[in-house]
């Protein structure tokens, strides 16, 4: 039979885009398939943060919305979940997969350009010691983490302590300007650095997929403080924006209203089948993201019944206090998205190192950080007032070995997850808590009572490993992310990764895919 495409994408974020740009430039074929859902009528609101706090009578429907969803009790989750105007993007998940959790939050999308909607753009790249036991090596990405870099825009600094870490061969636009508490920590570390670093502790600019020079019809930041909320600019990246490039492209069809429900080998092509459809193709890749993908190539597999390994960044969260910004007027711009990056490390080698951000709470509303305080709400309320000019919240994730989570695609077709952390978890997490406070206290921050607060098995929505590149066992891909015996069949997205670094993964992942891409290309 005519195939309809030399190569079809199943899925529109990070992943699904990235394979499909090197395609398009050689000149193939590609058509990708999605649910596509898109935002509501939530409008993205022009204005500041505290302009719009301090004047604007309709804030609510930007900070609760039409339907209170900002009020919904979502547990220990990322404020992001809670966002008015990006629910869109986690609308429908669950039931369109059929998923079954015990102590697991799954978080996914059917949106265009996936979870990137609402991600928090940090933008690392994976180097030879997170890439320990990968079939590749980060040479074999650096062509690939400078394509990316280019086409989606990443500001951050080549020349401090993360640099390196971060990928000093990543093309940078120049770092978004810090607010004045991060700034203040940056140079007590600069002034303090060999203390800090002998507790292993380093810091620098954060690196971020969020422009500080306008490219293409995307604008530069104007540090509205409304990054959380939905950047009117365009600035902070979203795969939607490649969509709609790609769209303008000879050769690349995107065709939304398709969930696809299966995909099977039939001779020598790959049939998928979606509600109202069937398309065909040589060569599939799944980029539907790690839990879309697993269940989709567990079902061509016919692997029923019998639990896989599933791998996630276990994190936890602090907040600081530098008393001297104590009582100070609340900034009236910035940034809100990770300022500043630190790692936790025993030495240069250590596979075990943790990996964080740090960011203002210029953009929070006061009644989300109250909720996490040893007080009443009104005494929680009362004391942020006066302090919340002073304070910085730091995400600390860490690496997936400490996440003991499997999947399992029932005999019905139900996908159930079974959360757990590893045992050796809490013990981990009180360590770096104790580093921490240590090591920021050297610079005049001091952590605010509460401890750390550890985020439910799943909130992180990092996830990897349940066909990992090189594995051993029946279930794993090959280094281009062709499933084992499903030629023609490959997966682009987290599902490959076999282990995860303390690193958030997804510029790594963006690389990745537009590696195999670049290798589909080169072989069609």
């Amino acid at each position: 039979m005519t195939v309809d495409a030399d190569v079809i994408v199943i899925g529109s974020g990070p992943a699904g885009v990235s394979v499909s740009w090197p395609l398009i430039e050689a000149g193939r074929k590609v058509l990708m398939l999605d649910q596509g859902l898109g935002p509501k009528d939530t409008p993205k609101t022009e204005g500041a943060f505290l302009d719009i706090r301090r004047q604007d009578e309709d804030q609510w429907r930007v900070f609760l919305g039409e339907d209170f969803h900002g009020l919904k009790d979502q547990g220990n989750v990322s404020p992001k979940l809670k966002v008015p105007a990006s629910a869109y993007t986690f609308e429908g998940f669950s039931e369109a997969y059929r998923l079954k959790t015990k102590s697991f939050m799954a978080v996914g999308s059917l949106a265009t350009g996936g979870l990137s909607n609402a991600w928090g753009a940090g933008a690392y790249a994976y180097d030879d010691r997170d890439l320990k036991g990968f079939p590749i090596s980060r040479a074999d990405l650096a062509a690939s983490f400078k394509a990316v870099g280019s086409r989606i825009g990443v500001s951050g600094e080549a020349a401090d302590d993360m640099g390196e870490f971060y990928g000093s061969d990543v093309p940078l636009q120049a770092p978004i300007p810090l607010h004045e508490n991060t700034q203040h920590l940056l140079q007590r570390y600069e002034a303090r650095r060999e203390k800090a670093q002998a507790l292993g502790f380093y810091l620098g600019r954060a690196r971020n997929a969020v422009l500080s020079a306008s490219l293409g019809n995307r604008r530069a930041c104007t540090e509205d403080d409304m990054c959380l909320w939905g950047c009117s600019k365009g600035s902070i990246y979203s795969a939607a924006q490649d969509v709609e490039a790609l769209g303008k492209r000879d050769g690349f069809t995107y065709r939304r209203g398709c969930f696809v429900q299966a995909v099977e080998r039939e001779g020598d092509e790959i049939v998928v089948r979606y509600e109202g459809g069937v398309v065909r193709a040589k060569t599939v890749v799944l980029a539907a993201g790690t839990i879309g993908s697993t269940k989709l190539a567990l079902q061509s597999l016919g692997h029923r019944d019998q639990p896989i390994k599933l791998v996630s960044n276990p994190a936890f969260a602090m907040a600081l206090c530098l008393p001297g910004r104590i009582g100070r007027a609340v900034a009236s711009k910035g940034f809100s998205l990770g300022q500043l990056g630190f790692r936790v490390e025993a030495g240069p080698d250590d596979p075990d190192y943790a990996h964080g951000v740090v960011f203002s709470g210029g953009s929070l509303l006061t009644s989300e950080i109250a909720r996490h305080l040893p007080l009443s709400r009104p005494a929680a309320i009362g004391f942020l007032r006066r302090v919340m000019p002073s304070l910085v919240f730091l995400n600390c994730f860490l690496p997936g070995d400490y996440s003991h989570h499997a999947v399992t695609l029932g005999s019905s077709g139900e996908l159930q997850i079974q959360g757990a952390y590893a045992s050796d978890f809490k013990d981990r997490v009180e360590t770096l808590r104790h580093k921490l406070t240590k090591g920021f206290r050297h610079l005049g921050a001091y952590a605010l009572p509460g401890g750390a607060r550890i985020s439910e098995p799943g909130s992180d929505i990092h996830y990897a490993g349940t066909f990992p590149m090189g594995g051993g066992s029946g279930l794993a891909t090959d280094a281009q992310g062709q499933v084992v015996g499903l030629p023609g069949l490959h997966i682009a997205d987290g599902a490959i990764f076999p282990q995860l670094a303390g690193k958030n993964p997804t510029f790594t992942i963006m690389a990745n895919a537009d590696r195999i891409g670049r290798n589909l290309a080169a072989r069609s």
